[in-house]
């Protein structure tokens, strides 16, 4: 049996649909179920509102450059394969890395990632990953 997905992307259920467009998680479409308000889709939603207003997100774009990916894998040394990748800039036109990784991955991954500097944050992704973020004070333009 064929599922009937809707014509939406999940990035038109954000109050940013612009931002979140080109990321990962916001090309996906909404199967039914995730329109319901109260669903953990719906949370995941808030949660995206809320990152891009705590961090004044300004810009975000959908590929790293050579550059950026040499330098996340310089600060990301020792750490594991990470997924679901998105980078934004904010008003100070900051680069800001947002990642997931799924919940049952192990604790020293998870230390790991706090030890670079990334913080977690409510689920970006779904609820069954754990998210990150880190703000890197330089200029995002150079890595766009």
């Amino acid at each position: 049996m064929k599922v009937n997905l809707s014509g939406n992307m999940y990035s038109s259920l954000t109050e940013y649909p612009k931002l979140f467009k080109k990321s990962f998680w916001g090309t996906h479409k909404l199967a039914p179920c995730e329109e319901k308000a109260g669903s953990e889709f719906r949370r995941v939603c808030a949660n995206r509102n809320k990152f891009v207003e705590d961090n004044k997100i300004t810009k975000s774009w959908k590929y790293s450059s050579k550059e950026l990916r040499k330098l996340l894998k310089k600060r990301l040394r020792g750490c594991c394969y990470i997924r679901h990748q998105e980078y934004y800039m904010d008003e100070h036109e900051n680069l800001i890395h947002v990642f997931s990784k799924p919940e049952k991955d192990n604790e020293t991954e998870h230390q790991a990632f706090l030890n670079t500097g990334y913080v977690q944050v409510p689920p970006l992704y779904s609820k069954n990953e754990r998210s990150y973020i880190r703000k890197y004070e330089l200029d995002a333009h150079k890595y766009m």
